[in-house]
């Protein structure tokens, strides 16, 4: 039976190997995707992941690429205090199971 840690090990070391290819097609990728979630964080307080990655296509602002290649992006978004976990939504690209919603840690409202 695999444990929590082992699972979230598991999941780590996928994310980062979808981040890795995603950097090996797009030199710079993972830089230009994490400046866009904080960018993201600075004008929204709160949001879900599939919200960001659906914005920098919509905008193209960021190729998509993956869903999978931006989760370890959050986890560093986290790491360097922008974002937090702040509850759960459904998310519609994964038959509506719940995904984290972040609080932006660095929003700064529009005047």
């Amino acid at each position: 039976m695999t444990t929590l840690l082992e699972a979230r090990a598991a999941a780590n070391e996928g994310m980062a190997r979808a981040t890795a290819h995603a950097d090996e097609d797009i030199p710079g990728w993972s830089d230009a995707a994490l400046a866009y979630i904080h960018s993201y964080a600075l004008s929204h307080d709160r949001f879900t992941g599939w919200m960001v990655t659906h914005t920098a296509g919509l905008t193209g602002s960021v190729p998509v690429k993956s869903g999978k290649c931006w989760g370890i992006l959050f986890v560093k978004a986290q790491k360097l205090g922008w974002v937090k976990k702040d509850g759960y939504a459904q998310d519609p690209n994964r038959h509506m199971n719940p995904c984290p919603v972040y609080r932006s840690l660095v929003y700064r409202e529009a005047a």
